[in-house]
């Protein structure tokens, strides 16, 4: 079996069939599905993340990387705002670290939840990804990187044919 797995690396390497690199993209995206069922969470995070090094327009990959990195980000938040709120009357100092640390989540997750769900847009639109969209945007809002004026979707369109 190991021959076979090296064989086929091997044809991957040499060639630049797309069919090779999508039965591949393929296999990758089940086993990272099936990483999820055994709650393997980092290693399907890494599975789908090669899925894109072959093929960079897969749908699948791109909605669960989007998916995962706006999850943790606002589990993160989350943390971040209970240890907030037991402060009845928080000190300028932890008003500016409670803000530092928004902005924080923004950059560690939702940056890269908002780049593969662009991506994924590109490819096709759904309500979930609209939903995804408009949080992200409020939430970016909120901590001052967008303009209150702009439209919500407007950095969607600007994309999208």
């Amino acid at each position: 079996m190991k021959l076979k797995a090296f064989v086929l690396s091997i044809i991957l390497l040499t060639t630049s069939s797309p069919l090779l690199v999508a039965q591949d993209a393929a296999v990758l995206i089940k086993h990272g599905k099936m990483l999820l069922e055994q709650n393997k969470t980092d290693s399907a995070v890494a599975c789908f993340e090669k899925v894109l090094e072959l093929d960079a327009k897969n749908y699948d990959a791109l909605v669960f990387l989007c998916n995962y990195h706006f999850l943790v980000g606002k589990m993160e938040l989350d943390k971040i705002e209970t240890a907030y709120l037991t402060h009845e009357s928080p000190t300028r100092m932890q008003v500016a670290q409670y803000n530092e640390d928004l902005k924080n989540i923004y950059s560690l997750y939702f940056s890269k939840a908002e780049k593969y769900l662009i991506e994924a847009y590109l490819i096709r639109r759904n309500d979930h990804l609209d939903e995804v969209a408009g949080q992200i945007a409020d939430f970016k809002e909120r901590i001052g990187i967008r303009n209150a004026n702009n439209k919500r979707f407007g950095f969607i369109k600007r994309l999208l044919p």
